[in-house]
């Protein structure tokens, strides 16, 4: 029977095996590879000097043997005594040679053949290495000869016969004391490179991915989104820019939660606005029944304004839903229309704000009479609301009401003499609940306004702002237009005191409709 495994050895191991597949346990073997490979090549060739210098003792033991043979006057020795100046040496025998001529002064008349031959004069690194690892290969019981210059003799050659083994054993016990100290300097190493890499680097990427994590679980919480160090380099940066993009989708999940809570208030309140403006179809009809000129010249514009606001009521809630009706295209009189959009916000009664309708009577277009309306309903508000909280004596407000065409193309331009629209709006200009320097709005028009563009196939700009005022242009496909006024004049008369005198005279050195057309597109840029 199988012996059921400890939970808490399993609990370590599992630990042990994630922290090797994390950044930080990969970084740390990397790092020991890393230090044992520079100690490899460390290694090859301190191997090799260790050799040289091993075999370049044995040289030297054997010419202090020698010297002391030379201090007798005779230069003979015993038997007993050689043995043990050759045993002091570690050699076989000693020879030495000067001007071609070689003299035998300590070993044996027939000291052991050579299996290998070293010549240590003139030797190159490459030679000492490629020597260096025969001896480990094959020096284990192996004679070899050696040959060096004698420093106490100039000219003078030594040449002694040793036991391989001797070298092949020390050179493995200084490879095992060389790993060993290549591992605890490894170790030590790494240890030392991970500390700082995880203190620099890996730390503050947990915190980033921590970060992704808390964020995940609970996007709406600020305390889920990252605090930005003060660091300069790559992960600074990353910092700040997930900050950002963190930022971002509270600020557009918070815009879905606005849109959510104001379709249900739109929706408790649907009911009873519809009944409250039946009533006031009904009050309608019978003012209509009055016969005085006054009343029977406005009633129409009364009926229209109830009914568009009856529809609108109807469809407020369908605000950027897919089941958007589709647009409905008819013959419209865009004068007409501008005008009846004015007459709903007051403008003309000219008391505070002039408006002034610059379209051709005869300028018509095939667009949706609904979705158009309500186009200039929100940019002619917008416009009224601006110049209601600007006062500038120096310049009265106005709005222009504008339109041309090309072959392609229909242009309404609504411009206005206000203080111009701020830098820090016009990024989110065109998004639902943007900023907006209007008190107590909702940041919704301008949307609307292209939205209900696009759904024509067109599209609303802002063609440019600054000191001198602020124009939109709506741009919609051409149709079907029929306008008495020449197809080059892009802007009717009196627009260069809205523009300013540099515009003006562009406009007067021959820009075409289509020209003007292609540059709205780069302007929306502003």
């Amino acid at each position: 029977m199988a012996k059921a495994s400890d939970p808490k050895e399993t609990s370590m191991a599992r630990r042990v095996i994630a922290f090797f597949q994390s950044v930080s346990g990969q970084l740390l073997v990397l790092t020991v590879l890393i230090v044992m490979l520079a100690e490899v090549l460390i290694y090859v060739p301190s191997i090799a000097r260790f050799r040289i210098s091993w075999l370049e003792d044995r040289l030297e033991a054997a010419q202090i043997a020698v010297l002391a043979l030379e201090a007798r006057p005779d230069r003979m020795v015993d038997r007993e005594l050689a043995d043990e100046l050759l045993r002091n040496a570690e050699v076989f025998s000693v020879t030495l040679t000067k001007d071609g001529q070689s003299d035998l002064y300590l070993g044996h008349d027939m000291p052991p053949p050579a299996d290998h031959r070293v010549d240590l004069r003139g030797t190159n690194l490459l030679q000492e290495i490629n020597q260096a690892f025969g001896s480990l290969r094959f020096g284990e019981g192996r004679v070899l000869e050696v040959m060096g210059s004698a420093r106490y003799r100039d000219g003078t050659t030594v040449e002694i016969v040793i036991d391989e083994t001797g070298l092949c054993q020390a050179m493995f016990t200084y490879s095992r004391n060389i790993l060993g100290l290549s591992i605890i300097i490894a170790l030590f190493t790494a240890s030392l490179i991970y500390l700082a890499l995880l203190w620099f680097f890996v730390r503050p990427i947990l915190r980033i991915t921590n970060s992704m994590d808390h964020f995940r679980l609970d996007p709406e919480s600020s305390a889920s989104v990252i605090q930005p160090s003060k660091r300069h380099d790559e992960i600074g940066q990353a910092e700040v820019q997930l900050a950002a993009m963190q930022e971002e989708v509270q600020s557009a999940l918070q815009q879905k939660a606005r849109l959510a809570a104001l379709g249900t208030a739109v929706s408790k309140i649907n009911h009873d606005l519809k009944n409250i403006l039946t009533s006031a179809q009904l009050m309608s009809d019978r003012i209509g029944t009055i016969d005085d000129p006054t009343v029977q010249r406005l009633a129409p514009k009364l009926y229209a304004a109830i009914d568009r606001a009856v529809n609108l009521c109807v469809n407020t809630l369908r605000y950027g839903r897919a089941d958007e009706p589709e647009p409905v295209y008819s013959k419209v009189a865009l004068k007409g229309l501008g005008d009846d959009v004015a007459a709903s916000l007051g403008l003309d009664l000219g008391k505070d704000i002039k408006f002034l309708n610059e379209v051709a009577d005869t300028f018509t277009l095939e667009a949706d009479p609904d979705k158009l309306y309500r186009i200039l309903l929100n940019l002619l508000r917008n416009a009224q609301q601006a110049l209601a909280v600007y006062k500038n004596p120096a310049r009265p407000p106005l709005i222009r009401l504008m339109a041309d065409q090309d072959d392609t193309q229909i242009c309404i331009d609504v411009c206005d003499t206000g203080p111009g629209v701020p830098d820090v709006m016009r990024e989110d200009l065109f998004k639902p609940f943007g900023k907006t320097s209007t008190p107590g709005g909702a940041g919704l028009g301008l949307a609307i306004a292209r939205e209900l563009a696009e759904a024509q196939g067109g599209t609303v700009l802002l063609r440019r702002t600054g000191v001198e005022g602020t124009c939109f242009r709506v741009m919609l496909p051409r149709r079907g237009v029929a306008t008495d006024e020449p197809e080059e004049q892009m802007e009717p008369r009196g627009l260069s005191e809205i523009r300013g005198p540099e515009d003006a005279a562009g406009d007067r050195a021959g820009d075409t409709a289509h020209g003007v057309l292609k540059r709205a597109h780069a302007e929306e840029d502003l």
